[in-house]
This record gives structure tokens, sequence and C-alpha cells, in this order.
């Protein structure tokens, strides 16, 4: 019996992904369409390579969260969203819906808590999980049901093997590790004097902060260079730890907007809608794709070929 799988896209990734990949791609009204353009060459290409089941994009809001309120310097790093990346959100959403993919997003919830708590629900119904976002923070969610697809690259699976690979600790403690040696992507602090190598090993051994803390008296016993410093560094930023831990943990029990069930239904996609979009951006290679009946996202994910050909006929 073929397993259950599900695609959870961030979509705020794909936005910044499909943008600088097809910067200046805009159709003959001088409107820029790269990020359109970008984000169904994705969805075929993840139809040709899982064939899941189902595929649901999740978008932040500009709204503040939580963790906004836990640390003023949140994010405050990022550079606002370029115009012409923003005018074409609103086409885009527009453009996802009509394939018949569902979008959820949440004000005051960021897309990473939307995602880890849609994780543990669709485990509960036997699926088996692919993340698709280069955000490390994705990792701490892999277990045995759910993998990790980091962007571009889709043969580049990560899994608990892959995890501990790169980083020498299991998935668990991605949160703790990110923690302790900050992340300057959201402008999370981290602990002073703790690089990646030194985290590795503390938890290693502790697996986790609170562990850490706990045995904070044995950690001078550790093979680690200049480790009476990195002991007083951690006696000293106490606070700092548990607030960086608090910024990169994912929460996985959120209360969703919506039932898991109506994210599970497949929408009829929307076929004339469809063509005449692709005409308007000058997508030619989709348009032939549909007309050939080689276009994944409708006829391998929606099997729709009959439905796609009746709709082809009334243009």
């Amino acid at each position: 019996m073929k397993k259950k799988t599900i695609v959870l896209i961030d979509g705020n990734y794909c936005l910044y992904q499909t943008y600088f990949s097809f910067l200046k791609l805009k159709n003959h009204y001088g409107h820029f369409t790269g990020v359109l353009y970008g984000y169904i060459k994705i969805f075929n290409k993840i139809v040709k390579k899982f064939c899941p089941n189902n595929i649901i994009v999740i978008f932040d809001t500009p709204t503040k969260t939580l963790r906004h309120q836990l640390y003023s310097k949140y994010k405050k790093n990022r550079s606002s969203m370029p115009e012409s990346l923003k005018k074409q959100i609103n086409p885009l959403k527009e453009i996802i819906q009509s394939l018949g993919i569902p979008i959820i997003s949440m004000n005051n919830i960021e897309a990473d808590d939307i995602i880890g708590t849609l994780s543990k629900k669709f485990i509960k119904k036997k699926y088996y999980i692919f993340i698709y976002s280069a955000d490390k923070d994705m990792l701490q969610l892999i277990n045995k049901r759910i993998k990790v697809i980091p962007g571009k690259n889709i043969e580049n699976i990560l899994n608990k093997k892959e995890v501990y690979k790169k980083y020498g600790i299991k998935p668990y403690s991605i949160a703790d590790f990110l923690g302790l040696v900050g992340d300057s992507s959201d402008n999370i602090p981290g602990i002073p004097r703790i690089g990646e190598k030194t985290a590795s090993i503390l938890l290693k051994n502790f697996s986790s902060i609170d562990n850490i803390y706990k045995n904070i008296e044995n950690i001078s016993l550790l093979p680690i260079k200049n480790i009476k410093k990195i002991t007083d560094s951690l006696k000293k930023n106490k606070e700092l730890a548990f607030l960086s831990l608090n910024l990169t943990k994912i929460n996985k029990n959120i209360l969703l907007n919506c039932s898991i069930n109506d994210l599970l239904k497949k929408n009829k996609p929307n076929i004339p809608f469809l063509l005449k979009k692709f005409q308007y951006y000058q997508f030619n290679e989709y348009t032939k794709q549909m007309y050939n009946n080689i276009f994944p996202i409708i006829d391998i994910y929606h099997k729709k070929k009959d439905i796609k050909k009746k709709n082809i006929l009334k243009l």
C-alpha cells in the first residue's frame, strides 16, 4: 500500500527563493512575473518527484507575533519586502487557489508554528510529511515521518541521519543548538563565545539547554577549548540562553483557524482562469504543457485530464 504523503510549503521562503531566481522576468505590460512563474515551477517539480496526496502552502502575515513581544529586536535586521515582490503576492495567491492548493495563514502566528502544528496533526492521521523550506528552524521537526526539502535542490532530502551528520546532534536538539549559537537570519542573539562546534559538544552530552544548566558544574570536564570562559559565559547569560531558545523553538500546539479535513480536501483546479492568466503573464511553456497534458500539478496531482480538455474547448 502506498504511503500517504503531504508537502507543507513554507510560503514566505518560496516568495524570496522565486523572486531572486527570476528577478527580471516580466510580461509585455512590464509587470514582474518571476514569483508566479517560479512558484508554479516548484509545484510541478514537487509533484513529479514526490507525487504527494496533498500540498498546502503556509504564509506569514505582516502582523507581530509572540516572539516580537518576547524580544523587540526579533527579525529587526531584515530589510523590508521589495515592492516588485509585494505586488506579486495577491496574483500568486489567486493562482495557487486556482490550482486547487489550499493556503493557510494566521494573524500574530508565524508560519513555522502553523507548519509545526500541522505536522503533528498529520502524523496522527498516518501521513508522511515533507516540509519545503531552507529555514534551519524546521530541522527540529524532523523525525521518522517528517523530512525537510531544503529549498532548490529537491534531491537533497534532510532526515535524522543528515542532521546528525551536519550538526552532530539529533533533530530534537536543533532549537537548543540555535539558542546557543544564535541565528543571524532572525536576529536571535545566542550566547557569546559559543560557536557551532562547542554547541554540538554541549548538546551531545546534555541534549538540551535546560540540562546544560542543570549540569553547569560538570561542563568543565568536557574536552572544549577555553572551557572556563565558556562556562562563565553560560552562567552570565542564562536568561539570554532561555530567551534565545524560546525564540527558536517551534510551537506545535497552536489553535488553527481551519479544520484539518478542510485542508485535505482537494478543490478542483480552475482551468479557464489558469489559461487566461498564463496567456496574460506570457507563460507560454506552461500553456503548452497544459494543452499537451504534461502539466504535473494538473495531470498528476489532480488527475484531471478529461475535465481539462472540456474546459479548454470552452475557451
